[in-house]
Formats: structure tokens, sequence, C-alpha cells
């Protein structure tokens, strides 16, 4: 494909572009991403995602502003800039490949737990009911070689949380990756609430083990 061609928007993917556009607009309305931090891409055939564009808010792309990328980071359709963090989306669709949509936010309960080394799964029942045993990843330089390889890593846990960075969470279908994310903010909030409240009941760790989803 030439390069005139690779910039030009034909609107392939019409549905996909509708698809991801409308995930990313339930995002922003649930304030698990704000202004145009994170990246939200889907999985296409042959190798290539459908992927958010660098310095747009989540809240007004249009599908014409979206891009079809391939996993070795050519740019097949588009216009606008991609966003650095492709790669790492890539590791993952290589890696995993039961994953159809990536979602890498900046949630705030979310990331800051990340922050403090993992959310405690004793405090609420659905974190080992609905999220397992979330990956930690430690701090490396967004857009890195270094965080993509990492993550990549990881690829097979639907839920990694990266410490100073923010959360990734992977889906067979986008809907099931949005439930997720908006299931983990929403456990991260009521676990800071709690503890900031003092509260001192914690799930017995033998229980905590026997509900962690399998």
């Amino acid at each position: 494909m030439r390069a005139a061609e690779r910039g030009k928007v034909t609107m392939l993917y019409e549905k996909e572009r509708a698809q991801l556009c409308a995930l990313c607009r339930r995002l922003f309305d649930r304030k698990l991403v704000s202004g145009a931090d994170g990246n939200v891409s889907l999985r296409l055939p042959d190798d290539a995602m459908l992927i958010t564009p660098s310095g747009v808010c989540k809240g007004i792309l249009e599908p014409e502003q979206l891009l079809v990328q391939g996993f070795d980071g050519e740019v097949r359709e588009g216009t606008l800039r991609s966003t650095k963090e492709a790669g790492m989306h890539a590791g993952i669709y290589r890696n995993n490949p039961k994953a159809a949509a990536v979602l890498h936010t900046h949630a705030a309960y979310a990331t800051a737990f990340a922050n403090l080394g993992g959310l405690p799964d004793d405090v609420l029942v659905e974190v080992p009911v609905l999220l397992g045993r979330p990956a930690l990843v430690g701090y490396a330089r967004p857009g890195s070689a270094q965080l993509a390889e990492q993550v990549a890593a990881n690829a097979e846990n639907p839920v990694i949380l990266m410490q100073n960075h923010g959360v990734i969470v992977t889906g067979t279908t986008a809907e099931q990756a949005f439930a997720v994310l908006d299931g983990l903010e929403n456990a991260a909030q009521s676990i800071a609430v709690s503890l900031l409240l003092g509260a001192s009941a914690r799930i017995p760790r033998a229980e905590a083990e026997a509900l962690v989803k399998k």
C-alpha cells in the first residue's frame, strides 16, 4: 500500500469504528478516562487493530479519527498521530489470541492502588470474584519497549496494574472489557473509602483464595 493510500481514510471497518467511539464515550461518561489520556483498541483481521489517536478527548472522538494500525507499527489507514503506546496494545494481541479489546486508562482509584503495590483482595468480595489476581508491573517510561515487554509478559491476565501510570483491561469482547474496568474502578473506590473510614473487617485468607475467579 502506497503512503498516499495509507493516509487516506476510506472508512473501512465502519461498524468497528462506531463501536470504538461509543465505547470511548462510555468510558468518558463513567470518568474512567479524562481529557485525552489513555488509549483504547479493538482487534482487527490480518494482525491489525483499530486504535485511538494521540491527543484527542475520548468523549468527542469521531469514527474517521481512528487509526488502523498493524501489529508491526505501520499505520494502514488514518491521518492523525497514533498513540505512542500502540506497541503495548500490539504486544497484548500477539501474546493473548483471545483478547478482542484493550482498554488502557488512568482511572483514579485503580491507579492509586497500582501506585501502592496492588489492590487488596480481602476487603471486598468483588475483587477476587470479578478480578481474580490482577498483575502488577513496575514503572517503565510510557511508550517504551520496556513497558511494552513488561505488559506483554502479562498479556493473558485480564487486569494489569501499572505502577505510577494506570491500568490495562482486556476482554474477549469490548463489552466484557468495559464491564471489568468499570467494576475494577468501583471496587477500588469502595476499598479506598472503607479503609479511609477505618474498616478493619477482612475476608479470611482461605475464603479470599476460594473466591478467586478461575
